[in-house]
C-alpha cells in the first residue's frame, strides 16, 4: 500500500510527470537527477522507476533513456473521469451478519473522512443478484467500486460484466480474486494461515483431523489447500471421508437432525475438525454437545476469523480476521487506485494465529476419541 521508499518515490514522480503536462514519449530526468532531487539512494531511485515500468507508465530504451509511455494519456483520462464527488459502489455477500458489519464500518469511516459517498449492495453469495447489481454499477455514475465477488472459486457466471468493469471503472475485489482478470485484491493468506490451524493440531499429536470446508467461496478453496498441503507437509495421508463440502444453500441445515448422519460420518474416530470458519464452529459445538461431545475433552475444534458473540461458548482457537482494519486497508486500496489507475495497491494480511485452548493435547494418548 505504497509504505515502502520507492513506492513513494515513484507516486511523487509519477505525480510530477501529470501535473508538469508531459506527453508521451518524453524523456524523464535521468537517475542522477532524480537522486539529487528526491536525496534518495541510486538503489531506491531504480526501483522507483522500475515500478512505473512495470506499471506501464513508463518505458526503457536501451541506450537512449526512460520515456513516457503512450498510457500517460490513458492515465489522464481515467483521472478527470474521477474528479468531482466521488461515488464509490460498495459490493458485499452480505452487510449485516457476522464479520460483514464491522467490515463496513471500517470501509464507511475511511470514506467518510474523505468526504466519499457510498452506495452498498448485497448479494447474498447468489450470481443472479450479483449480475443486477454489477449492471446497475455500469449503469450508473460511479467513481469507483469494492466488489467481493459471489460464487468466486466457481467458473465465473458474470465474466462479460466483469470484463466491462475492468475496462471502464477503477476496482478493487476482497475477500477473493477473478482468475484472468487484472483486478487488485484485498484478502488473507488463507492457505498460510489455515496451515498454521493445522500445525498446530499436529503440534498437539492430532493426526486424524476432520475438515468441514465451504466450496462455493475461494476462501474455503483456499484453507482447503491449506489443509491439504500441511497433512502431507507431515506425512499424514489425506482422507476425503474426512472432508465435508457445503455451501451457502446447504449451511442452514447441515446439523439438522436429517443430516446429522453426514456430520457424525464425517467426524468418526477424528481428534479434531478444522472449520471452515468461526460461524460455522459455533454451529458445530451446539451439534456436539447434542450429542455428548465435550470440546476439547473428547474432540478438538480450530476455526477461522475470531468472532465469538455467544457467550455460550468458550472462543475456539482461530485465526484474527482484522475487520476493521480490512474495510479501512480496503478503502484506501481504492481511493489510492482512483489517484493512481495503475497503483499496486493488492494486499494479503499476515495471519494472526490465536490460541483459546480448544485443542487438546493428545500426544502419546492414542487418539482413540469418537
Amino acid at each position: 500500500m505504497g509504505t515502502f521508499k520507492y513506492r513513494k518515490i515513484a507516486n511523487l514522480l509519477q505525480a510530477e510527470i501529470i501535473a508538469s503536462g508531459a506527453q508521451p514519449g518524453s524523456r524523464i530526468p535521468t537517475e542522477d537527477d532524480l537522486v539529487r532531487r528526491f536525496a534518495m539512494s541510486r538503489n531506491t531511485i531504480r526501483q522507483a522507476v522500475s515500478e512505473l515500468v512495470k506499471q506501464g507508465f513508463l518505458v526503457r530504451v536501451q541506450g537512449s533513456g526512460t520515456f513516457l509511455a503512450d498510457r500517460v494519456a490513458e492515465y489522464r483520462e481515467k483521472k478527470r473521469a474521477t474528479n468531482g464527488t466521488r461515488r464509490i459502489g460498495i459490493v458485499l455477500n452480505q452487510v449485516n451478519s457476522y464479520i460483514f458489519p464491522s467490515v463496513l464500518t471500517g470501509i464507511n469511516n475511511t470514506l467518510l473522512e474523505r468526504d466519499c459517498h457510498m452506495v452498498i449492495r448485497m448479494t447474498m453469495n447468489h450470481v443472479s443478484i450479483e449480475r443486477r447489481v454489477l449492471e446497475e454499477i455500469l449503469a450508473g455514475e460511479l467513481s469507483g467500486v469494492l466488489i467481493e465477488p459471489a460464487r468466486c472459486s466457481l467458473p465465473q457466471a458474470n465474466d462479460d460484466l466483469y470484463r466491462l468493469i475492468e475496462k471502464k471503472i477503477p476496482c478493487v475485489l476482497i475477500h477473493g480474486s477473478l482468475p484472468g482478470f487484472t483486478f487488485p485484491s484485498v484478502n488473507h493468506d488463507n492457505a498460510r494461515a489455515y496451515a498454521l490451524l493445522v500445525d498446530h493440531l499436529v503440534e498437539k499429536g492430532h493426526r486424524r483431523i476432520a475438515a468441514l470446508m465451504k466450496m462455493d467461496e475461494q476462501t474455503g478453496v483456499e484453507r482447503y489447500k491449506g489443509y491439504v498441503r500441511t497433512l502431507i507437509r507431515h506425512g499424514i495421508t489425506v482422507d476425503e471421508q474426512r472432508i465435508l463440502w457445503y455451501t451457502d444453500e446447504d449451511f442452514p441445515d447441515l446439523f439438522s437432525e436429517q443430516n446429522a448422519y453426514r456430520v457424525l460420518k464425517t467426524i468418526k474416530n477424528c481428534t479434531a475438525v478444522a472449520c471452515f470458519n468461526d460461524d460455522l464452529a459455533v454451529h458445530l459445538l451446539s451439534f456436539l454437545e447434542q450429542h455428548g461431545m465435550s470440546v476439547p475433552r473428547d474432540i478438538s475444534v480450530v476455526g477461522y476469523d475470531n468472532l465469538w458473540q455467544s457467550q455460550r461458548y468458550r472462543p475456539v482457537t482461530t485465526i484474527n480476521h482484522a475487520k476493521e482494519e480490512f474495510g479501512r486497508i480496503s478503502a484506501m486500496a481504492i481511493l489510492t487506485l482512483l489517484d493512481n489507475p495503475f497503483a499496486d495497491v493488492s494486499y494479503r494480511f499476515t495471519p494472526e494465529f490465536l490460541d483459546h485452548g480448544s485443542v487438546a493435547d493428545v500426544t502419546g494418548a492414542g487418539e482413540e476419541r469418537l
